[in-house]
């Protein structure tokens, strides 16, 4: 390989890990921004949803009414469900000891705390926070549109990157094969040079030769 090749190649690869490092950490950051900011606002819904439930069940308990049986669960359900702006599906639950026997465990396989998940081509994020009375709030949102953006720019930048490095290789040929260009024209003199044949000198071999 030509000195010339091997500093085109050197160059390249320069450009292409600077540029990769760089655009993965702008998309990634804007991604992180935006997953970020519909957590806050996913949290913020799940609170008061979980409020409404509480203040619910507070004010039943207060009136004397059954709140162990279905029928406060679907009411229950139903004022919560009214409010619910964004929400792709909640659950109210009773929460039970053991893991296998949670029915939001074995829905949603999640017992405390948030979690993202994907179904397919959805992907979901799920809140659960225990409330009172021994009920488990659980809503999921979608929040598929956000990694399909960050694939979307990925996809952008991986073009982008081989169109700057398509570019930045031809100009880098360009550049190095004129800088080159005297030592290529040195080196191309040197070989038409004609041998010599110096006469032997004391403390020679017989038969070297030097180029003038």
């Amino acid at each position: 390989m030509k000195f010339s090749q091997k500093l085109v190649c050197i160059m390249l690869l320069v450009i292409a890990a600077f540029f990769a490092v760089g655009g993965a950490v702008l998309v990634n950051g804007s991604f992180m921004d935006r997953l970020s900011a519909a957590a806050e606002q996913e949290q913020s819904m799940h609170a008061m949803l979980c409020g409404v439930v509480e203040d619910y069940y507070l004010d039943q308990t207060g009136r004397g009414e059954d709140t162990c049986g279905d029928d406060f669960i679907t009411a229950a359900t139903w004022r919560a469900g009214d409010l619910a702006r964004g929400v792709y599906s909640q659950g109210l639950f009773r929460a039970s000891a053991d893991p296998a026997q949670d029915e939001a465990y074995a829905i949603y396989g999640l017992q405390d705390g948030q979690s993202i998940l994907q179904y397919g081509p959805n992907v979901t994020r799920t809140y659960r926070s225990d409330l009172l009375g021994g009920l488990v709030m659980v809503t999921t949102f979608d929040v598929t549109e956000i990694f399909a953006a960050r694939n979307r720019s990925l996809q952008r930048f991986f073009l982008l990157e081989a169109a700057v490095v398509a570019g930045a290789a031809v100009v880098v040929w360009l550049v190095s094969r004129r800088l080159t260009h005297p030592l290529t024209v040195l080196t191309a003199a040197s070989a038409a040079l004609p041998r010599v044949i110096m006469p032997c000198a004391p403390g020679c071999t017989p038969g070297m030769s030097l180029k003038s």
